[in-house]
């Protein structure tokens, strides 16, 4: 808790700037040379067979996405203004055994906040440590139910006790 409250105090000028545009940008309509937030898909796979989620009937082949893929696309950014990223659309990044590795590149790289979309069944201390030692600035956790008999009836898969633990 204590690292990631640090990161949410940033107020450094950069991190103003990039969430004054990540405001502005839309309700003015404007459209920059390179954009200031990037979604960036590492991995395809889910743990999950959500009702309501393509994984459950139409799921993409298994695939990674190459390491030098991704440092290319961080690199390209961190030259051209890139100041966020979410190494997540639709696959689960947990099962992607880099994540600390990217998190950390990205970091390294200047991109300033760095986040991801899970639904948290596999995020147990070891990995939480290593993705705030990495240096992730959010992680934000997809919960549909707030009892067991929904959590399960939506999160096909998942276990409701598990998941409230990690």
């Amino acid at each position: 808790f204590h690292l990631m409250k640090a990161k949410y105090e940033d107020n450094s000028e950069a991190y103003r700037e990039y969430r004054r545009k990540w405001n502005e940008n839309p309700n003015k309509f404007i459209v920059e040379d390179f954009p200031i937030h990037l979604d960036i898909e590492t991995i395809t796979s889910c743990n999950l067979k959500c009702f309501m989620c393509f994984q459950s009937y139409d799921p993409p082949k298994p695939a990674l996405m190459d390491m030098d893929l991704f440092k290319r696309i961080i690199d390209e950014g961190a030259e051209n203004g890139l100041c966020s990223i979410k190494t997540q659309y639709r696959g689960e990044p947990l099962l992607d055994p880099r994540m600390p590795k990217m998190v950390k590149y990205a970091k390294d790289s200047g991109i300033i906040e760095v986040m991801f979309n899970t639904n948290a069944t596999l995020l147990d201390e070891e990995k939480s440590r290593a993705l705030i030692e990495a240096g992730l600035d959010k992680l934000i956790c997809s919960v549909d139910g707030c009892t067991k008999d929904v959590y399960e009836s939506v999160r096909i898969g998942a276990n409701f006790k598990t998941t409230v633990k990690n």
